[in-house]
């Protein structure tokens, strides 16, 4: 080797090193920005949330406030996500201690057997169909933050219902 030349091997350890720099610096950089997976929509009430979404949201929206209308007005939590399919499910978190299982059985359970609901054979959860819409609804539990919820799923005919519930 000449000494004009340059040595190949020591530029390829300085790029490797340049890159390994790149790229530790933007990792750092990345860990240090707070990402909110699922965030939900800034308005406040139900019906702002719902001129922002389509009308099928409206639909399921508007079964669930037959059903569950005092809960809907100030619920712990009320989600609107996607299927795949681009099909919109409405879900509802409710506390045991804001709706104890009597009610929901006392209270609730029967309004939907008024308002065209059918209970459907389901080991895991209480599931209803709809029978003119087809529409479906699941009732589970999940435990979060020490505390038992309800979780109340409002599905569009083509869906699954209780998907989210067995998360």
């Amino acid at each position: 080797m000449k000494k004009d030349e340059p040595n190949v091997d020591l530029i390829q350890y300085i790029y490797i090193a340049v890159l390994a720099l790149v790229l530790i610096l933007i990792f750092t950089f990345l860990t240090k920005i707070n990402i909110k997976h699922s965030k939900p929509i800034a308005v406040k009430t139900l019906d702002q949330r719902l001129e922002k979404l389509p009308s099928s949201a409206l639909r399921l929206s508007d079964e669930a406030k037959v059903i569950f209308a005092e809960q809907i007005e100030n619920p712990e939590w009320i989600h609107f996500s996607w299927f795949k399919s681009g099909a919109i499910r409405f879900a509802i978190h409710i506390p045991e201690s804001q709706l104890s299982r009597h009610d929901l059985y006392l209270r609730y359970i029967p309004k939907y057997e008024e308002n065209h609901w059918i209970r459907q054979d389901n080991p895991y959860f209480i599931q209803f169909k709809h029978q003119i819409t087809g529409d479906q609804s699941c009732i589970s539990t999940q435990y979060k933050d020490e505390q038992n919820y309800w979780i109340i799923e409002f599905i569009p005919s083509k869906e699954d219902c209780g998907l989210f519930s067995l998360l």
